[in-house]
């Protein structure tokens, strides 16, 4: 992508713009993503084995990993990509194509929520703050829902996640301060993010094609920050192998 691309400058400037770079990106590389997405992360499981006799509702359900597990829950999967849907109905998981943004569930009809690695695809902070506030709108007074983004902190006290290659070698990047550009870089594979707002490639194999999918990289602090405007009160915060985590739940009004 030689053109530069800037943020979109709208709620729906960034609707049509999420469509053509997460939306349409995962229905066509659907299988190919699957494929690699068939381990459950141990934190993740962990949460989800917390609950029995529970409604639970996994927000961007992918493939559908998480959805087969823990039996005495009734789990409920939702994602924008019709194609990673109909994966999941193959396995006959409940599931349904629906935007996070717009979930069509009732107030408080649910005890857990997850949503692992969806509100980074948003490309405004008012469309992540709405994602927020959905999740909460749709979790029990006394409910919890865990959220992880990609972190631009891909080492983490003295440690690396796997993503990062060891033969690659990564600019050094003051995770802090990250650069701060009103147009969305090129991510190199493997490496550490250089600013916040980016298109990860991939590489489809079977269509000799390079699919760009934007992501937004959070910073330290800045999850938890988005998760309190929206009234959310945080259980848990954690890095979890290049993700920033929260555990959080809902204000009740007296």
């Amino acid at each position: 992508m030689a053109k530069k691309v800037p943020l979109p400058s709208s709620f729906e400037e960034a609707s049509v713009f999420e469509n053509r770079h997460v939306t349409n990106v995962y229905n066509t590389i659907a299988d190919q993503f699957s494929y690699t997405r068939y381990s459950q992360w141990p934190r993740v499981k962990q949460f989800l084995e917390k609950f029995r006799d529970a409604i639970l509702v996994d927000v961007g359900c992918g493939n559908g990993k998480y959805l087969n597990q823990c039996e005495s829950v009734f789990k409920i999967g939702c994602d924008i990509s019709s194609s990673l849907v109909n994966l999941c109905r193959s396995k006959e998981c409940e599931v349904m194509t629906a935007d996070c943004l717009h979930l069509p569930f009732r107030d408080g009809v649910c005890d857990a929520v997850i949503s692992i690695a969806v509100i980074h695809h948003l490309s405004t902070i008012e469309r992540r703050q709405a994602a927020i506030n959905e999740i909460l709108r749709i979790l029990c007074d006394d409910g919890l829902a865990l959220i992880y983004v990609w972190a631009m902190e891909q080492e983490y006290e003295g440690k690396q996640s796997v993503y990062l290659s060891k033969s690659i070698e990564s600019p050094t990047v003051n995770c802090s301060q990250p650069s701060q550009r009103t147009y969305i870089g090129v991510h190199t594979n493997r490496t550490q993010f250089k600013q916040q707002d980016l298109f990860v490639p991939w590489h489809d194999k079977q269509r000799q094609h390079t699919e760009m999918r934007f992501y937004h990289i959070f910073v330290e602090g800045e999850l938890e920050a988005l998760c309190r405007t929206q009234g959310a009160i945080i259980k848990e915060c954690y890095h979890d192998n290049g993700n920033w985590c929260v555990i959080v739940g809902k204000q009740v009004k007296s």
